[in-house]
């Protein structure tokens, strides 16, 4: 049995983890109105949870004012205008978490740029509360950031189902298919043992260009890892070689030379990965696991950051 934990969106156990990026804030001004793509309507074909929870009136103009932002425009024109007094008076046990992570990144004395991914998925969470799958791809993008908003314990099964449907309906997005890369991986039973022809039937789909993406350098490195560790070490070094100053080039050499039990090459990556984000506390606490004389081979976990940008779930 595999275990998953987040940090922000993912990260896995295991050997990998997975973020998903914070969305861009996108300028807005006022004569680019026509040209906006609008969101698609709320249409197709719902399941409805089979015993609906039933929902505190009181969390609903939370979603009613979360409904009708647009996340287009800066995120600080979006906070400068948001009632969150109304999080105060939403009831429900399940959002409590959410609610203060969202309140927090956004107004409170913790504020950070997690703010706008924060409010789009504490709108999933609202508008999906009774909902457990879906036809049209505003729902369908809901799904999937609701669930991976158990941080926990998601259901990647869940996820790859979803995914799978908005790749239907928008083949050419590339966050779309990084997510369904992702999907497809982490809803494997068993992460060390892949089906032969999984890596080809991964890649058939997805744009070639996003195989050289630095942010998809970490995915490969895992799809080969257990099946070809000397490819794996390729792949680091490569990355490491076209961007030196990047903290997660590091890291992943970092990590590859570890599982290949090249322990002082690993901790050496590792810290040149922390000096260029020295603001990355989970990289530390990474480094003080796996520098112990005791850390053992799966001690290092790893992580993907992908760079989905959750908006472009919905375009």
């Amino acid at each position: 049995m595999n275990k998953y934990y987040f940090l922000l969106l993912i990260p896995a156990a295991l050997a990998a983890g997975i973020y998903l990026s914070r969305p861009k804030v996108v300028e807005y001004h006022e004569d680019d109105e026509p040209k906006r793509k609008q969101r698609q309507v709320f249409t197709g074909k719902r399941t409805l949870h089979p015993h609906p929870v039933v929902t505190p009136d009181t969390c609903d103009a939370i979603e009613d004012e979360l409904s009708n932002i647009d996340f287009a425009i800066p995120i600080a024109e979006i906070v400068e205008t948001f009632n969150f007094k109304n999080f105060a008076n939403c009831r429900d046990p399940l959002l409590k978490d959410n609610l203060k992570t969202t309140y927090e990144s956004c107004v409170g004395p913790k504020k950070s740029l997690d703010c706008q991914s924060n409010l789009l998925t504490m709108r999933s969470i609202l508008r999906t509360r009774n909902i457990t799958d879906a036809e049209d791809q505003e729902t369908l993008a809901d799904l999937v950031m609701s669930e991976l908003s158990k941080k926990k314990n998601p259901n990647f099964a869940k996820i790859a189902v979803h995914a799978e449907k908005l790749l239907g309906y928008d083949p050419n997005n590339l966050s779309i298919q990084k997510l369904w890369a992702m999907s497809q991986l982490m809803s494997q039973k068993d992460l060390k043992n892949l089906p032969r022809d999984f890596k080809e039937d991964v890649y058939s789909k997805l744009d070639p260009a996003i195989l050289d993406l630095p942010e998809f350098q970490s995915y490969r490195l895992f799809m080969e890892a257990h099946a070809d560790p000397a490819e794996s070490e390729i792949i680091a070094r490569d990355f490491v070689g076209h961007f030196p100053d990047r903290s997660d080039s590091h890291e992943i050499s970092g990590w590859s030379l570890w599982h290949q039990g090249r322990r002082t090459e690993a901790l050496e990556q590792m810290r040149i990965a922390i000096q260029l984000n020295p603001q990355d506390k989970w990289l530390q606490e990474e480094y003080r696991k796996v520098s112990s004389p005791s850390a053992t081979k799966e001690d290092y976990q790893g992580r993907m950051n992908l760079g989905v940008k959750l908006e472009d779930l919905f375009n």
